[in-house]
């Protein structure tokens, strides 16, 4: 048997930073950072935003890579544990005027 033809799917990967900050909620680039470290992939950053995380001496920022994501449309959904019950029809007697008028001469009589 043959096994040199065989391809494995490899894992693509994208460019990412790992920030840490110094002071856990330091703030910087439109978010708070936090002490543990956050890791976001840099096509959510703008230029800007990277040099002044880069710039600022209260955060590390680390250059990785980490795994695509699935895309929200590739993932499987689970169905509805809780379906909205069928539409009933309509009783069409209990909204016409005739009926309204009942129900109003029955609390005028209470």
């Amino acid at each position: 048997m043959n096994t040199q033809n065989k391809t494995t799917a490899k894992p693509e990967f994208v460019e990412a930073v790992r920030v840490v900050a110094k002071r856990n909620g330091f703030r910087r680039a439109g978010r708070a950072w936090s002490a543990s470290g956050e890791v976001v992939p840099l096509s959510e950053l703008t230029k800007e935003q990277l040099d002044a995380l880069c710039a600022e001496p209260n955060l590390v920022v680390q250059f990785t890579e980490i795994p695509v994501e699935t895309k929200p449309a590739d993932k499987v959904q689970a169905p509805d544990p809780w379906p909205d019950p069928p539409e009933q029809p309509k009783d069409e007697q209990a909204d016409s005027p005739e009926t309204k008028e009942l129900g109003k001469a029955k609390k005028e009589k209470k």
